[in-house]
């Protein structure tokens, strides 16, 4: 076998197995359509648990919510993205649409002295994944990104809290601030995290 005739091999067995063949041989498009994609649906929210960054410092400090994501989430010393980045797309709408385009630069959304901002996080991992090549209409290779939901527990939100905004010259927020508190999905309904 030639080194050409492997390749797509391999690509007919990966595609087979992830469940993006239609093996379905009724007379439904529809019904195909279900089958070939329902690895790659859309996930309802499955929590609905509170962020408040709270600003106990003299100065503003800075979120960004246009361009990046506002936390990650931590489990077992594994982050995952905590909401879906503008700059990206689900693996359900990748199937239909193409991907973001271009640079992005926010000035991020400030958070004055005293005040606090909160978001609310759906109890949903957004992790990047490989979707295989024939869920994609053009047909071609594309990072996508597959909402899962996360287990119950001990867990660590990491907001992504800036001190420096550049007025949306890139870089559009700088000097980021560490911080993070530690909750239990399942019990904590509110998770404050304070900035000082």
């Amino acid at each position: 076998m030639d080194e050409a005739g492997g390749l797509l091999g391999v690509v007919a067995v990966f595609c087979t197995i992830s469940g993006c063949v239609d093996t379905d041989t009724d007379a439904d498009p529809d019904n195909d359509d279900a089958e070939r994609y329902k690895m790659y649906a859309n996930m309802s929210a499955a929590a609905d648990v509170v962020i408040r960054i709270e600003n106990q410092r003299s100065v503003p400090v800075y979120m960004d919510t246009s361009c990046g994501i506002a936390f990650h989430i931590q489990v077992d010393g594994v982050f995952h993205p905590g909401a879906l980045s503008s700059m990206k797309q689900t693996c359900f709408a990748a199937r239909t649409t193409q991907p973001p385009c271009c640079d992005c630069a926010s000035p991020g959304f400030p958070i004055a002295p005293g005040e606090q901002w909160d978001e609310h996080w759906s109890g949903l991992f957004f992790d990047v994944t490989q979707m295989p090549y024939a869920c994609y209409p053009e047909r071609a290779m594309h990072q996508c990104v597959q909402p899962q939901v996360a287990p119950p527990g001990p867990m660590r939100v990491v907001p992504y809290v800036y001190a420096t905004s550049s007025d949306g010259f890139w870089p559009a927020v700088s000097d980021p601030i560490d911080v993070g508190t530690d909750f239990v999905l399942g019990s904590d309904s509110v998770v404050d995290v304070v900035v000082e």
